[in-house]
């Protein structure tokens, strides 16, 4: 089975190493050519895609739908539910089932070269204060008999899709705040907390000294409103003499936030 978060699989995300921010741009690209070659269940010739892969109520919004496209030439069967997502004060995911949407149609066969839409009902009363957030999971059912091949029985490689689902009140938004945990130039690490109302998308974090890179994380991540997440930081090569005297965020939407640090990096005695 090949699950697939749709926001944050790939070895951009929050448990990346240490290795230099060109060589993560390296392994992304590996990981992205990787992904569609073994998993004919996202795209090619013989794929399957989703649209679009995040999902939001507007302020009058009863039902919002995602479109699934089998773009193979064998039938497709997914199951389709949805969970209460929230997280921990330390940014660890935290889900469980709900009640709160309603998913029609729940079991979905889709012929080849045909599409199919799913569609998730409010049934609750919103939340006016703070957003509320879920998580749409498709789980392709794999074939009632595994395929024969010489050498025996092969599991054939299935999906499982988690398509974040966000219902905002009016005029919520986040309120990202980060600063850099520590002083050590061999692993800094930025804290990120989020006390607002809505939640934040990091695409990326830069330690900075002027213009020059230090360190930085690539990689989608999200802060749920109340959330804290500690997140280490990927060291650039050629930062001998640079210490890191601010921080800067890009978000979802090209958004772009930067903090000064109060205590720069101990790069030398």
């Amino acid at each position: 089975m090949k699950d697939i978060d749709t926001d944050t699989a790939g070895p951009g995300g929050r448990d990346a190493g240490r290795a230099r921010p060109g060589a993560w741009r390296r392994l992304r690209r590996a990981w992205a050519v990787a992904l569609w070659a073994t998993a004919p269940g996202l795209a090619g010739a013989s794929g399957f895609s989703v649209a679009p892969v995040r999902l939001f109520f507007g302020e009058k919004d009863r039902a919002v739908a995602v479109r699934l496209s089998n773009e193979g030439s064998t039938e497709r069967v997914l199951h389709a539910d949805v969970q209460a997502w929230s997280q921990d004060g330390q940014g660890r995911d935290r889900l469980e089932p709900s009640d709160d949407l309603v998913v029609s149609p729940t079991v979905l066969r889709i012929r080849p070269h045909a599409e199919q839409v799913v569609r998730l009902i409010l049934v609750t009363p919103r939340d006016s204060a703070r957003q509320m957030s879920y998580r749409l999971f498709l789980r392709e059912q794999p074939p009632a008999t595994a395929l024969q091949g010489t050498e025996g029985a092969r599991l054939p490689i299935t999906l499982t899709l988690s398509l974040p689902v966000f219902i905002t009140p009016a005029r919520a938004r986040h309120a990202l705040q980060c600063q850099l945990a520590g002083t050590d130039a061999a692993a800094p690490t930025a804290v990120c907390e989020n006390p607002g109302r809505a939640h934040a998308r990091l695409g990326r974090i830069d330690l900075l000294d002027g213009p020059s890179l230090v360190a930085r994380h690539e990689g989608s991540l999200y802060l749920l409103p109340g959330t804290r997440l500690s997140i280490p930081l990927a060291v650039d090569q050629g930062t001998s003499g640079l210490r890191g005297r601010t921080l800067s965020a890009l978000l979802d939407g090209g958004e772009s936030l930067s903090w000064g640090v109060a205590q720069p990096l101990q790069t030398g005695p």
